[in-house]
């Protein structure tokens, strides 16, 4: 089983894109062979201070923290598909802050947004429950739906600027927004991780 952590929906292995809602599905380091390597690596921000900081260093260079080492052979292809969902934050922030949006613009698209990921989140976990698929992996399961809830608070801590406009508001929102992002990014690279171990050791996926 593959969940797609966009709409939560749950895909036969070997797909590329979601039943549901169509977003691109990771696929195995394989596929990104056929497709002759990787290009240029991105930076790698730290979720804990954000800052950039070279691929592949273990420690983040300001803060110290550190920084999880992703499958890079099948992150950077689908680099832009799996940031999508915290790109729609970021533009919003980004219209409220400008004034494109006025406060109230923005706080029905929070709502319209909570309604949407609070279903896919209820979804997800029915999903998992019904596949008895925490109990073989359980780390993976508690990362993804962890990023969920991130996403929940960022959102909670975005509408503070409706409030009194204060930008800073945006900014604390997004952060925890990218937190919750790159925990479900993690836990798509553990579920294909999972999937390549499967493929090598019973000949199926």
């Amino acid at each position: 089983m593959l969940v797609c952590f966009h709409c939560g929906a749950a895909n036969s292995p070997g797909k590329t894109h979601c039943h549901s809602c169509a977003s691109a599905l990771p696929q195995s380091a394989s596929d990104d062979a056929d497709e002759g390597g990787s290009g240029n690596a991105p930076m790698v921000v730290c979720i804990h201070c954000g800052q950039q900081n070279i691929p592949g260093s273990a420690e983040c260079n300001n803060c110290g923290a550190v920084i999880p080492q992703m499958d890079r052979s099948t992150y950077y292809r689908t680099h832009d598909t799996i940031t999508e969902r915290y790109d729609e934050f970021r533009v919003a922030a980004e219209k409220a802050r400008a004034g494109e949006w006025s406060p109230q613009e923005l706080k029905q698209w929070l709502e319209n947004m909570e309604s949407l990921l609070s279903k896919r989140r209820d979804y997800l976990i029915n999903v998992i429950k019904g596949a008895d698929y925490y109990e073989y992996r359980s780390e993976e399961v508690e990362l993804g739906v962890t990023g969920v809830f991130d996403y929940e608070e960022g959102m909670n801590l975005m509408s503070g600027f409706v409030e009194d406009g204060n930008p800073m508001h945006l900014d604390v929102g997004l952060e925890k927004i990218w937190e919750g992002n790159e925990k479900i990014n993690e836990a798509m690279r553990m579920n294909r991780e999972f999937r390549r171990k499967l493929e090598e050791e019973w000949g199926y996926m």
